[in-house]
């Protein structure tokens, strides 16, 4: 099998607008994620899901809050959902 190098193509760039506006927003969720590690929240993602959860740690642009599906043992974590941070819309501090 000859194998050839392929002509490569660029078919999406971002614009350098759009990347610095993300970059601040990711640098800004992962300032407060870290400020409030082990808070409860409740997140709501741009696509118009909520989720109920503990913030466990903030990464490399993804944000990661446990959750429980049985309620009233909020210290175990049924799943650890990772959600992208450009993904996020509003994170709001639960006080129980």
């Amino acid at each position: 099998m000859d194998l050839q190098p392929m002509q490569q193509q660029v078919i999406y760039q971002a614009d350098p607008t759009a990347m610095q506006n993300m970059q601040t927003v990711r640098s800004k969720i992962n300032d407060l994620g870290k400020k409030h590690l082990n808070r409860y929240v409740s997140v709501q993602t741009m696509d118009g899901h909520t989720y109920q959860g503990v913030i466990l740690g903030v990464e490399s642009g993804i944000f990661y809050l446990g959750v429980q599906q049985t309620p009233g043992y909020r210290q175990y974590y049924d799943a650890i959902l990772p959600l992208v941070l450009y993904e996020l819309l509003v994170i709001t501090l639960l006080y129980t």
